[in-house]
């Protein structure tokens, strides 16, 4: 244990310039990313010493429990060698000293894959003072019409015009690179989308090469499906377009007709998955002949077994992580294990990725009836010890994801005469439906490019509630099943458009959310407000209101890092007939959290005694003041009162 503590301090010191990815002292704040000035540190933007608190190693000896379960007749078996700094020769050497195999050297991964031939070589290369930690090689396997409109993206008869296709967005320069089994992109509904490609499902040969020119034709089918369902066009009578039509693709092949790439399993040190992962990050910044730069979005709807519930420390996890903070905004599968999963596997496990599930729309538009799908793997994920409870909060977001109509592929042609079928059901399918979604925000707001907090935090603030909230005491409204809702669309959309030029102004730490409101069934007197604030870190300084456009006041404060409840009236006497809006936002040391606003209707307003006072006067009241009985709609769900002393359990 002293050698990996030594290797800890080492990669602490190596890694602090990096810590809470805030901008040097007196340098602008990186594009796309919140200032947070004056406020505690962000989340961590690095993993720091994860070996010494990994879940996947629960007794500490600096080998994956997994991996030291294995019985000699399982061997030989990959193993993945991990370091606090990047690996070198030298350390390839040390390994092949020891009798393993080396496969993939990974400097950006920190990672070295090798092939142990018996527990003596595991425990050999735990030993060298270089390493800190033996992992088990992954083994990965797919997260296998009316799905665009229920998303509120395309205009239907169910939702219009409040669509985001309405408001003039379609994904035009935003490039999302989907990785899985290829793309048949001479396919109608792919034609014209293609930028790049590579395959990294083998080794490379001069035939493949890997400077992102290669196109990789799918040989199973997935791939292309799935980069229909994110941007693809639906031609030729545009009956099943994805979300985000007029995206670029970036096809980057880790699988074959085998599903997973076939050098990955136990016998074979190749690994398309971690492959992938690096060839990302280099070509992120890559000019695309005749396209958009680079890449704004990664769609993976993979998982990888790692041997046990992850908790964001494996490999793949890891990788996300680091491809996250080069700047491309990860949307990947939760996993098809149903709801007696006992937490992710690897890659979904990332702290840093959109961690979507799916849903089940019962082949209808209205989003009314729709349900989680039996399939779709439930929360939370396995804890990483690092203190901040809200990345154990997964998944995120739902959305459709069974019997999803997308694009055949041609197992021998290049797809270029074929049609739409039925491809059947998995959190594969809802993935590509939130990466679209997330092409339309970076279209409708090119400061969110990178921005991964605040594209999570705008997913998750507008998506439609559901179900109960499984750890109140942690966030008044994730859900273990639909993380905080189904994906809205036009919501996110439209509040991404909102936050143009603002996008330094908000910190996706400080929460202000409203949980109830109440009044008479006709509003004619007051319309109270409850709500609860909370600062994920850090601490909120106070609570604002603002009535119909008015002024904002300040109306509760201070406030530690606890949920704080707050409760408030508007008198409404002489406001004219209609609807009105009241909305709440938290705010410390001027940095601000997203507004959250809800709509009420004033019929017959009684008249103001004395000289009218503006719209915007309100004051404190006590919880036990709002009474029940009035329909509202707040921004991000439609709601239901609940009891004063609790947060909503259902939205509708």
């Amino acid at each position: 244990m002293r050698k990996r503590s030594l290797a800890a301090l080492a990669a602490l010191l190596l890694l602090a310039p990096l810590a809470g990815g805030a901008a040097p002292s007196g340098a602008a704040p990186t594009r796309g990313t919140p200032s947070m000035s004056g406020l505690a540190p962000a989340p961590p933007s690095d993993l720091g010493a994860w070996w010494l608190h990994s879940a996947l190693d629960a007794d500490g000896s600096g080998v994956h429990d997994a991996l030291e379960r294995l019985s000699l007749g399982e061997f030989p078996t990959v193993i993945v060698v991990d370091y606090a700094v990047a690996p070198g020769d030298g350390d390839r050497g040390n390994l092949e000293r020891l009798g393993l195999e080396v496969g993939l050297v990974l400097p950006s991964l920190l990672a070295i894959t090798a092939t142990a031939r018996s527990p003596a070589q595991v425990r050999a290369a735990e030993a060298l003072p270089e390493t800190v930690m033996i992992e088990s090689g992954g083994r990965p396997f797919l997260a296998l019409d009316a799905a665009n409109p229920a998303l509120k993206a395309r205009e239907s008869d169910e939702y219009s015009p409040d669509t985001a296709w309405n408001l003039g967005y379609s994904g035009a320069g935003v490039v999302i690179a989907v990785m899985d089994t290829g793309a048949d992109n001479e396919h109608p509904g792919l034609q014209g989308k293609w930028l790049g490609g590579v395959d990294v499902s083998k080794p490379q040969t001069r035939l493949t090469p890997r400077d992102g020119t290669f196109d990789a034709d799918d040989t199973q089918g997935h791939g292309t499906s799935v980069s229909c369902m994110a941007l693809g066009t639906g031609a030729p009578d545009g009956t099943y377009p994805g979300l985000a039509p007029a995206a670029g693709l970036v096809d980057l092949r880790i699988g074959t007709i085998f599903g997973a790439a076939p050098g990955e399993g136990p016998l074979n040190v190749y690994d398309g998955t971690l492959q992938g992962i690096d060839w990302a990050i280099q070509f992120k910044d890559h000019a695309w002949p005749g396209g958009s730069p680079g890449i704004d979005i990664l769609s993976l709807s993979w998982g990888n077994n790692v041997g046990g519930s992850s908790d964001g420390s494996d490999v793949y996890s890891r990788g996300i992580d680091k491809l996250v903070q080069a700047g491309i905004i990860a949307v990947i599968a939760a996993g098809n294990a149903g709801p007696s999963n006992d937490g992710f596997d690897g890659l979904g496990a990332s702290s840093f990725a959109i961690t979507v599930a799916a849903t089940d729309d019962i082949n209808t538009i209205d989003r009314e009836d729709d349900i989680i799908a039996s399939y779709s793997s439930r929360g939370p994920r396995a804890d990483n010890d690092d203190g901040y409870a809200f990345d154990e909060l997964k998944p995120e977001i739902a959305a459709p994801g069974t019997d999803i109509t997308s694009c055949q592929y041609d197992p021998v042609g290049d797809g270029s005469g074929n049609g739409y079928q039925g491809r059947g059901s998995g959190t594969s399918y809802a993935t590509p439906m939130v990466a679209g979604v997330v092409a339309l925000m970076l279209e409708a707001n090119v400061d969110l490019a990178g921005n991964w907090r605040l594209v999570k935090e705008i997913l998750t603030h507008t998506a439609e509630r559901r179900g109960n909230a499984t750890s109140p005491e942690v966030d008044p409204f994730w859900n273990k099943d639909f993380g905080y809702g189904i994906v809205d669309a036009f919501k996110a959309v439209s509040l991404a458009r909102d936050l143009q030029g603002v996008t330094d102004t908000i910190d996706p730490e400080l929460q202000a959310l409203i949980t109830n409101t109440s009044a008479r069934s006709a509003v004619r007197e007051s319309f109270g407000v409850q709500g609860l604030s909370f600062a994920k870190r850090g601490t909120v300084e106070y609570v604002e209101i603002q009535v119909d456009g008015g002024p904002w006041t300040r109306i509760a404060a201070p406030m530690d890092g606890n949920q704080t409840p707050f409760a408030y009236a508007v008198d409404v006497r002489g406001f004219a007939d209609g609807n009105h809006t009241v909305r709440v936002r938290a705010s410390a040391q001027g940095i601000l959290s997203l507004t959250d606003e809800v709509t009420f209707n004033v019929a017959g307003a009684l008249p103001r005694p004395g000289p009218l006072l503006t719209s915007g006067v309100a004051f404190l009241i006590g919880a036990a003041a709002i009474s029940a009985g009035v329909v509202y709609y707040v921004r991000r769900v439609k709601l239901r009162p609940v009891a004063p002393q609790e947060p909503p359990r259902e939205s509708f």
